[in-house]
């Protein structure tokens, strides 16, 4: 059995692979986009900012097309919680880990990254679940639980002290892929207040943000 299925990730699947790696930050939207713009602006990084898309967050994602390795176009997404979204361009799906833990530090807010890759997203014989908590004030991730499987190979990790809602009787049964799975990964992330596959957690008002030299 699949572990998740395209239609399965936000929007249906129309956004892969940009929606198979979902991250998010503890703080309202305003927060966010200022704080990006002064670590782009630390980093040298010329930015341009737009004012809040009045469409849904499907159609503003497309605006990350096409994809690309320079990662110069950005979105923050405000949610219906505490916690904002955040995407970006690149082709193996949002790469979180080049903007949201410095980002949360500087914020002093924690970070969620959901990973959901289903079968062959990248033409690669892998599939992924994975649950990771970053904390603000820490240089490394405080809690990080998934599943993957590569090639029939299925390795389960868990990293750090659980956190009080898991389920971590599960992670003792003698076969890994018994160990965690999109149940489990939608219970860990609406304990936090995140439904990270719910369209409807994902409200209007997204601002994109291109950064780069050539930006004026």
């Amino acid at each position: 059995m699949p572990l998740i299925l395209a239609d399965e990730l936000p929007f249906g699947g129309a956004a892969l692979p940009t929606t198979t790696q979902l991250s998010f930050l503890e703080a309202p939207l305003p927060q966010v986009v200022q704080g990006f713009g002064t670590q782009q602006r630390a980093l040298g990084r010329a930015c341009r900012t737009s004012p809040p898309l009045q469409e849904q967050t499907g159609n503003s994602l497309m605006r990350l097309r096409p994809l690309s390795f320079l990662g110069r176009p950005h979105l923050f997404v405000p949610t219906d919680s505490r916690w904002t979204a955040y995407f970006n361009d690149y082709p193996l799906g949002t790469n979180m880990q080049a903007i949201v833990p410095d980002l949360a530090r500087s914020l002093a807010c924690r970070a969620l990254w959901i990973e959901a890759l289903p079968w062959q997203t990248n033409t690669e014989p892998t599939e992924a679940l994975g649950f990771t908590v970053l904390e603000p004030h820490r240089s490394d991730w405080r809690r990080s639980v998934g599943l993957r499987n590569q090639n029939g190979f299925w390795r389960f990790w868990q990293l750090g002290t659980p956190l009080p809602f898991e389920d971590t009787v599960r992670y003792r049964f003698r076969r890994r892929q018994r160990r965690f799975d999109l149940t489990c990964l939608r219970h860990y992330a609406g304990a936090l207040g995140v439904r990270p596959f719910d369209e409807s957690f994902y409200l209007a008002g997204a601002v994109h943000v291109t950064c780069g030299a050539s930006v004026k």
